[in-house]
């Protein structure tokens, strides 16, 4: 069996945090009444840092950066009203319609950024 390690560990509670919060947010993100840039402050603002909390320290490999990119695009999803997974948007054209940039984009720019392989 695998020991799972401290970093790991701190990576999967962020991103179980995150999950938690979205789901806090859910009637408010899926309300057609908010408009779309109030929705987009919030996920900037309230939902990024939760995520990104700690994210100096990690060294990411393609699971963590799959799971967190995951995340980050049901959030993106919730903001566009219309759009499901079923309607097979590019996460990249999601992101440019909202005006976001990445989130792991983000976390390179980040003043130290997080370690990628």
């Amino acid at each position: 069996m695998f020991a799972i390690s401290v970093k790991e560990t701190a990576i999967n509670q962020r991103i179980d945090q995150h999950g938690k919060t979205v789901g806090l947010l859910f009637p408010l993100m899926k309300d057609e009444y908010v408009p779309r840039e109030s929705k987009v402050v919030i996920c900037n603002i309230m939902l990024r840092p939760i995520l990104m909390h700690g994210c100096e320290a990690w060294k990411l490999n393609m699971n963590y950066e799959r799971k967190i990119q995951a995340d980050e695009t049901r959030v993106l999803r919730l903001i566009i009203i219309s759009v499901t997974c079923r309607d097979r948007l590019r996460n990249k054209n999601i992101r440019g319609e909202l005006g976001v940039k990445g989130i792991l984009q983000h976390a390179r720019d980040h003043p130290h950024p997080v370690l990628l392989l």
